[in-house]
């Protein structure tokens, strides 16, 4: 009980702090008040990591395993590497509930964590394309260097972003460069419409309703979508990176 009431009460200051950090006015931004209020959150917030950690070492419930899931996703989410004992302990559950959708969840936040960034491995994938036929990554990729866009028709940077490809790809696609699109949408007629608009020329797929987790498994769930260029070897070679960096990398390798 004492456990529980400790939670308890951190998650209500927890609460609290972010409140009256809202209610601060501008003016009164990052005074000895503000900064104040921002170490305890921060205290807080690291405390309520380590109540978490101790909890799911002492127990073995589904709670404790949201508990290691939670921790996990806010690394994904902050592009940090997790301590080691949140993925020991998420070896440890992952064998106590084999069949629970966390472990699924867990393993994608593991493999994301660990193999979305530079010099990491891409994770493989099978789409459809607009016309219902189902493509395969690797197999698209296979011998090239690729730009893989997962984008939104609902999301307006990925869409600029997008469009600054097209010179891009029309400068490299005869020397070893493809470009893989991914429409996050919930309609497929959204992605067609907005292909004929934006005049991409590369093959794109759809993933319609989150139902391949496409989005989770690259680290980024809540964002409309983000850029990924991959070597010949499948090695991430950049995350995210701009016209510019994308150019740069193209010419050293191509």
């Amino acid at each position: 009980m004492y456990e529980r009431s400790d939670t308890i009460s951190d998650n209500a200051e927890f609460s609290r702090l972010i409140r009256e950090i809202n209610a601060l006015p501008d003016e009164k931004k990052f005074v000895p008040e503000y900064l104040k209020l921002i170490n305890r959150w921060n205290e807080v917030f690291e405390n309520r990591k380590d109540f978490a950690l101790e909890y799911a070492r002492k127990n073995k419930s589904v709670f404790a395993y949201s508990l290691i899931i939670e921790n996990l996703m806010q690394a994904v989410s902050n592009k940090e590497e997790p301590k080691q004992e949140w993925c020991d302990q998420y070896v440890r559950y992952a064998a106590i509930f084999p069949n629970h959708c966390y472990t699924e969840l867990g393993d994608i936040m593991i493999k994301t964590l660990f193999s979305i960034r530079p010099g990491g491995t891409y994770i493989d994938f099978s789409l459809p394309d607009s016309d219902g036929k189902t493509h395969t990554l690797s197999e698209i990729i296979e011998g090239n260097i690729a730009i893989l866009n997962l984008w939104a028709s609902w999301c307006g940077p990925c869409r600029r972003k997008g469009k600054e490809l097209i010179p891009v790809y029309e400068e490299y696609k005869d020397k070893g460069l493809t470009v893989v699109g991914v429409a996050r949408e919930t309609n497929e007629k959204n992605m067609v419409k907005a292909i004929e608009n934006d005049g991409y020329t590369w093959i794109n797929l759809l993933e319609l309703n989150d139902n391949a987790d496409i989005w989770a498994k690259y680290g980024i769930p809540f964002s409309g979508g983000g850029i990924f260029l991959i070597d010949r070897d499948g090695k991430i070679l950049a995350v995210d990176p701009d016209k510019e960096e994308i150019l740069k990398i193209l010419q050293e390798k191509l």
